[in-house]
């Protein structure tokens, strides 16, 4: 009977001890020495009650709380520019094609099952010089929000052809292309770099003289024919982009001002535009059996 009674108790002080590692909820509140600051004033918030940790969100754009689970962002407006170049020779014509059902697989059989948009028209490109260096060509930054589908990738594709050329004579020009650039403009004011041509991934596709080739070096994208007199080709090779998604964005993202092992009592912030600001603390009690938060909203307004 003795040991029974010892093993109840022991079972209730494991059961009482188990509760008492429940995460308890924060005890936290927040008040500003003031509503309204000069702009290049220090703004200051002061602390009561006591948390864990404590997450601060300034309200201005990337530190807004309310977005800080926001994967993607529409109704952007999708600019598109580059800068373009025509070298040597005598004929080769490029086109920017755009397509949003390509499969991703390199190659020309899905190139071709692919619906290609020609945009080339919307752009203002390099007027080549017969035989000698054109200059260099800005596009002009053009609309293609058009061409967006929701739910799906855009890519981005030059495409190259010239006919075979005689013999004894290189007439196969070469193209360049610098400082391709794609931003997504929002109306809430974010501007979101899509892409550049560094990190645009172009991949070679050759529909005809493999000799011939788009290559991405010394910061721009070319082909640049190889004209072989015994055996001259005709020339079609794409250079293709990986896969973009335009509205995809970066959740917006609170600093750490209080972790556990520290007691803070205020924060100070500067604000660098003139504006009114929601602010947001989010104050979280955890350990390893969870956690529990919560959150204190604000306006702040910065006067100019």
């Amino acid at each position: 009977m003795k040991r029974n009674y010892i093993f109840y108790l022991l079972l209730s002080l494991s059961f009482y001890s188990c509760q008492d590692t429940e995460v308890e909820s924060p005890s936290f509140d927040v008040q500003p020495t003031s509503l309204q600051y000069k702009l290049g004033d220090s703004v200051r918030f002061n602390f009561t009650g006591d948390t864990d940790f404590l997450t601060f969100y300034s309200g201005e754009q990337g530190r807004e709380y309310q977005y800080k689970d926001r994967l993607e962002l529409t109704g952007g407006t999708l600019f598109l520019e580059f800068v373009s170049r025509a070298l040597y020779a005598s004929e080769g014509d490029i086109k920017l094609l755009v397509s949003t059902n390509f499969n991703g697989s390199y190659d020309t059989t899905s190139v071709k099952n692919a619906t290609w948009t020609d945009i080339s028209n919307r752009f203002t490109w390099a007027t080549p010089v017969p035989g000698g260096v054109g200059a260099n060509q800005e596009s002009g930054k053009a609309n293609i929000s058009d061409l967006l589908v929701s739910g799906k990738p855009l890519y981005l594709a030059y495409q190259y052809k010239a006919a075979k050329p005689p013999t004894s004579v290189a007439t196969q020009r070469t193209w360049r292309i610098f400082s391709l650039s794609m931003t997504n403009v929002f109306p809430d004011g974010t501007v979101a770099t899509v892409s550049n041509l560094a990190n645009a991934a172009w991949v070679n596709v050759d529909f005809k003289n493999p000799n011939n080739k788009w290559i991405y070096a010394n910061s721009y994208l070319q082909l640049a024919p190889n004209h072989i007199a015994t055996n001259p080709l005709a020339t079609e090779d794409w250079a293709i982009s990986k896969p973009f998604n335009p509205n995809k964005v970066t959740p917006d993202r609170g600093v750490a001002i209080k972790e556990f092992s520290r007691r803070k009592t205020s924060h100070a912030y500067l604000y660098s535009k003139p504006g009114t600001y929601k602010v947001t603390f989010v104050a979280t009690n955890g350990t390893i059996d969870g956690q529990k938060s919560m959150v204190k909203e604000l306006e702040i307004t910065i006067l100019p």
